[in-house]
């Protein structure tokens, strides 16, 4: 339960994520596990062009996070020796000298380093020192500012002038994603409040242009802590709700095993279970477990010997590999379903390809179904090859087809294959092509007809 926290699905997270990259702050995210909130998170600094330094707060402990206190000599002064994931701005010029030091180590063993490469590193090397000589006059300012001579003041920011460029050479900024924040130690959390609002820690400026924070949900039974006001009243603060549709969109992009997303267009409920009273219901759906169960099959499709097994045992050994990751009760409807699927997959395969109506006389209405869902699955997946004939011929055999069946399977699979964004048609010339257009002026002529007010009899 969050109270009176905003709901949002994942393409509106990302475009949150996105627009906070890029004019700088925080987001805090709660969502269910394996929802995929910390791939949105990765996905959208890429998209930005962000490095994204990613840290598991949970594991973190305080010298961790603020750094190992160091005792100067005299015993006179504290400092601290901070981790080396930490982009501090007056270290960075450091930080990739050490980097191109060990580049130089390795290329410098082989046989034939090439004119290019040593040229780049020497012209590097020359710019990281010049930039590190001004990260240097630009530590010292806390000390200048601090001086009741005004010609010291006046002088400092001319020479300021001079190393700007050296400053903002090659100077990209952070985006940090703190994951598991429910679950970090509260000794962190002080550090994490000054990173948060000042982006430093111990004073030194970090070179960050956002954050993201995620969090599991409160009713997970994932070991949740209450977080911090002080830390959500420094962010955006929102809950990730699952869109089966944008994972579906995604998941295709991805591939996604073609088996496991046709099973949840027609199941789509079971795209994420919430955890039971039982806290020992490890094995629950949610995006990632489904993911990976797509990866547990085409290692099971793409191994010789799990592919000579009788079909009994295949199915056996598949059934497994899929409840390991969503559970038993989810397997079983998948497993289910699947059986039909084999053997109703060819037929669909033969219609894709050679525009053969299969042969419905001794199908079952959840068979009919199952074919119509999956023809358009594939039909859709087509566009992703932006080959205008292929989406020409696939689109002309399916549809026609599909124009024999009765409306509600029409409405169904059309439906769960475009999922309400019919842009896309447009997009791929779909409604230059006669036969599709043909079935959906009329779907939309029958959902018209059942939407229209009902005249009185009397």
């Amino acid at each position: 339960m969050l109270t009176d926290v905003p709901t949002i699905d994942q393409k509106t997270f990302k475009t949150i994520c996105r627009l906070t990259m890029r004019n700088g702050g925080n987001v805090l995210v709660f969502g269910p596990s394996g929802g995929g909130k910390t791939f949105i998170a990765e996905q959208s600094a890429a998209e930005e062009g962000y490095d994204l330094v990613y840290i598991n707060l949970s594991v973190l402990e305080r010298t961790d996070f603020q750094g190992f206190p160091v005792i100067s000599e005299d015993k006179s002064v504290v400092s601290y020796a901070s981790p080396n994931f930490m982009p501090f701005v007056d270290s960075s010029a450091q930080d990739e000298l050490q980097s191109i030091e060990r580049f130089n180590e390795a290329v410098a063993g082989l046989s034939k380093t090439s004119e290019p490469i040593a040229n780049w590193i020497k012209q590097r090397t020359q710019q990281l020192k010049e930039k590190q000589y001004a990260e240097t006059i630009l530590n010292s300012s806390k000390w200048i500012n601090n001086s009741n001579n005004n010609d010291v003041k006046k002088q400092y920011k001319t020479l300021l002038k001079q190393i700007e460029p050296q400053l903002s050479a090659n100077n990209r900024k952070k985006v940090f994603c703190f994951d598991e924040v429910d679950k970090a130690l509260t000794e962190t959390n002080q550090t994490l409040l000054e990173l948060l609002q000042f982006s430093s820690i111990n004073g030194r400026k970090l070179n960050i242009q956002a954050c993201i924070l995620t969090g599991n949900l409160p009713d997970e039974h994932a070991h949740t802590n209450q977080i911090s006001h002080a830390i959500s009243k420094r962010c955006r603060t929102f809950k990730l709700q699952i869109d089966f549709q944008q994972w579906r969109d995604w998941a295709i992009k991805n591939n996604v095993h073609t088996n496991v997303v046709q099973f949840l267009s027609q199941e789509p409920t079971l795209i994420y279970k919430a955890a039971t009273d039982d806290v020992t219901a490890y094995a629950l759906p949610s995006p990632r477990t489904w993911t990976d169960a797509g990866e547990a099959i085409n290692a099971f499709d793409a191994d010789p010997y799990l592919a000579s097994l009788s079909d009994e045992m295949a199915d056996e050994i598949r059934y497994s590999l899929v409840a390991g990751c969503v559970g038993e009760q989810a397997a079983i409807k998948f497993t289910n379903w699947y059986k039909h699927y084999r053997i109703l997959d060819p037929l669909v395969n033969m219609l894709i390809m050679e525009g053969k109506h299969p042969n419905l006389s001794d199908k079952s209405g959840q068979e009919v179904l199952i074919m119509a869902i999956s023809a358009c699955s594939k039909a859709y997946s087509e566009l992703k090859s932006k080959n205008k004939d292929r989406i020409n011929m696939v689109y002309k055999n399916v549809y026609s087809w599909l124009d024999t069946l009765p409306p509600d399977i029409q409405i169904g699979a059309v439906r769960l294959s475009f999922g309400g964004d019919f842009n896309i048609t447009i997009e791929h010339s779909l409604n230059e092509i006669e036969e599709f257009m043909k079935v959906i002026n009329g779907i939309a002529a029958k959902l018209n007809n059942c939407n229209a007010p009902k005249k009185s009899k009397i």
